[in-house]
């Protein structure tokens, strides 16, 4: 079964990128994650990324040349703003980002998450032996570094990027899959025109 599709609004994003946590580590971390949310790449190739994959159009514009280690997909992700932000935090370092294990990363993304108060009820479902259970529990809970990937994607569609583009920026195959993006997209777009009016 499909599970649900937790994202964090851009809003959020930005709160959480200007929020100090006084701690090197939880500061790397929300660096990593602010970082996913805004390329919308799998943990495993942020975590491949080197300062030589880093590299300038014709515009001037940085962008990340990278080979996803999932797919073998040759992907060019614009690097925006608020992504360049995070690498001249750690232009020092020897690589553009901190290197740090998924487990550790998602750890402290629920440490993170409920210091900055990201404490809005979710619904968990999961199936027993065929029967589904709800339950709701607050967004922090289910903080992880997936989130970062279904935010870019889901916040792209929300900004009225095409699809075509952002499939190919998050290398996504599989149309099933990313028609969830879509939907959820939909469904944001319409709640938004209705409290409007």
């Amino acid at each position: 079964k499909e599970g649900e599709v937790y994202v964090l609004p851009i809003k959020q994003i930005l709160q959480l990128q200007q929020f100090d946590f006084k701690s090197s580590a939880l500061n790397n971390v929300r660096d990593i994650f602010c970082f996913m949310c805004w390329t919308g790449q799998r943990f495993s190739d942020i975590m491949s990324i080197k300062h030589d994959d880093l590299t300038k159009n014709i515009n001037d514009e940085t962008v990340w040349n990278l080979i996803t280690k999932k797919t073998g997909d040759s992907i060019s992700v614009p690097i925006i703003t608020y992504a360049n932000e995070i690498l001249a935090n750690h232009k020092e370092g020897g690589s553009p980002l901190p290197n740090i294990s998924n487990q550790k990363m998602n750890e402290h993304l629920k440490s993170i998450g409920k210091k900055i108060e990201f404490d809005n009820k979710v619904r968990v479902v999961k199936y027993f032996d065929g029967r589904k259970q709800e339950t709701h529990v607050p967004f922090y809970e289910v903080l992880t570094t997936h989130v970062a990937r279904k935010s870019y994607i889901t916040n792209s569609l929300i900004l009225g990027i095409p699809e075509r583009v952002v499939r190919e920026v998050s290398g996504h195959r599989d149309e099933k899959s990313f028609r969830r993006y879509v939907s959820l997209a939909e469904n944001y777009k319409t709640s938004i025109i209705k409290t409007a009016y």
